[in-house]
């Protein structure tokens, strides 16, 4: 959860609102778990809130390779109109680490028409009904 969605609980403010900094933050999140293996302020507690406010100064960045480490820290930055991505998503696609990270996957040639011509399978005409839910009640 960013800062800005919560901030206000503890600052005792009025809520405001926030926008699609929001899913670079999750970015940042993502990252740092699929690199570390756990989340960078831990599962839950107290003191939660707390380490996301204060960033990332006391989060383990050990064993990262630095260019992930800046990207990271730019992504979790606390101040949403600081953070990588608040002026557009080319500063996050054009990040170092998002550039120099070879692909994990490379499609081969069956895969690349499969892929090609996946629209080829959607029917637009075909609709999909909805459960009823309540239909019990």
């Amino acid at each position: 959860m960013s800062p800005e969605m919560f901030k206000h609980l503890i600052d005792g403010t009025e809520p405001i609102g926030y926008s699609y900094e929001i899913d670079w933050w999750a970015l940042g999140i993502l990252t740092y778990e699929l690199l570390k293996s756990s989340p960078p302020f831990g599962l839950y507690g107290e003191d939660l809130f707390a380490h996301i406010l204060r960033g990332l100064d006391y989060v383990d960045m050990a064993e990262i390779p630095e260019i992930a480490c800046d990207f990271i820290r730019k992504l979790l930055n606390p101040d949403s109109s600081q953070r990588l991505g608040h002026n557009s998503s080319n500063e996050v696609l054009d990040h170092q680490f998002l550039r120099t990270s070879p692909p994990l996957i490379v499609p081969n040639s069956t895969q690349l028409q499969v892929i090609q011509s996946w629209c080829e399978f959607i029917d637009p005409s075909e609709t999909v009904s909805e459960p009823n839910l309540f239909i019990e009640f």
